[in-house]
């Protein structure tokens, strides 16, 4: 993880484990590199589970998904680049049916601009593997384009 935007994602993760484990509401779990850790916020991407390696592991998100379900919030499965049809078999398992992006923008402090009239610079950087999301139905927020997940259960 030598790319700038997949330590990103890493800090991005472990912020929302550390959330999930302090907040009132929130509730927090590992097996192997799956986690689920979940808010218990209505918006199923403030509640996940995902795999922290490239490659998910089924069994152990499938372990996950089945007592993030019992936490009675909507729900979401979060994988890096495309969700594969074993991952979509899974979900589907547990009645998430849906799928969506969920980008992930990020930059080096150093490339911040913040000077009107100071000269453009490209500051987005891809991820190795963008994220997926696979979650409920009709209870994640509502924003305009981009990011978007999507839920149907």
């Amino acid at each position: 993880m030598d790319d700038i935007a997949d330590r990103m994602a890493a800090a991005y993760y472990d912020d929302f484990e550390f959330l999930c484990r302090v907040i009132p509401k929130g509730w927090y779990a590992e097996r192997g590199t799956a986690r689920a850790a979940m808010t218990g916020a209505r918006y199923a991407i403030l509640n996940a589970v995902y795999d922290r390696a490239q490659e998910p592991d089924i069994g152990l998100l499938d372990e996950l998904a089945g007592e993030a379900g019992r936490q009675g919030v909507p729900w979401s499965i979060m994988v890096p680049g495309e969700a594969s049809d074993e991952v979509g078999d899974l979900a589907a398992r547990h009645g998430l049916l849906e799928r969506g992006d969920l980008p992930f923008l990020a930059c080096a402090a150093d490339d911040l601009v913040f000077l009107t009239g100071a000269p453009r610079r490209n500051a987005v950087r891809k991820r190795s593997a963008p994220l997926r999301a696979i979650s409920t139905p009709g209870l994640s927020p509502r924003v305009s384009k981009s990011p978007r997940t999507s839920s149907t259960r």
